[in-house]
């Protein structure tokens, strides 16, 4: 009984996920943990737009919340002129997706004005979750995408066509 109370409770309670990028490493209640950085052997899927709707439509409504996030980005294009257009082009994609962000997002950009061309970043991110309401609220959304017939017309109703 202690063991399904405990459970219910780590279920409901909201946590904290840090997320590093390059280093590859996860924060979870103060323990660092890496994830693999070996080969995916897996066949590369197309994401379409009905899954990340899908996604979005979780994050949105299963209260996954992004408390900071910093980005870091040094990049150069090889010529000085294309750089400069970039980090402008860049700035308007931050200040387009700003609205959506938390008030602590940094976003830092580099432009480096040399021949050699390459891109280099930096994320760090603080998610708050809490996964038994995601885990209802996802069920929730396949059910109600299920009898729409979002999945490939799956629980859709067929109608006899009435005869005159």
């Amino acid at each position: 009984m202690k063991v399904l109370i405990l459970l219910l409770l780590l279920l409901f309670i909201p946590i904290e996920v840090q997320l590093a990028w390059p280093e590859r490493e996860v924060r979870l209640f103060g323990l660092a943990f890496s994830l693999p950085a070996g080969r995916n052997r897996q066949k590369k899927r197309a994401v379409s737009f009905e899954k990340l709707k899908l996604f979005w439509k979780i994050c949105e409504k299963g209260g996954i919340k992004i408390k900071a996030l910093s980005l870091e980005v040094e990049f150069s294009a090889g010529d000085s002129s294309l750089s400069a257009q970039l980090y402008g082009l860049l700035w308007a994609v931050w200040g387009a997706i700003r609205p959506v962000l938390p008030p602590e997002a940094v976003l830092k950009a580099t432009p480096v004005f040399t021949e050699e061309v390459f891109l280099r970043g930096r994320v760090y991110c603080i998610f708050r979750l809490i996964p038994g309401y995601i885990m209802i609220t996802t069920v929730k959304i396949l059910i109600e995408e299920f009898w729409k017939g979002g999945f490939s017309g799956a629980g859709r109703r067929r109608r006899k066509k009435a005869s005159n």
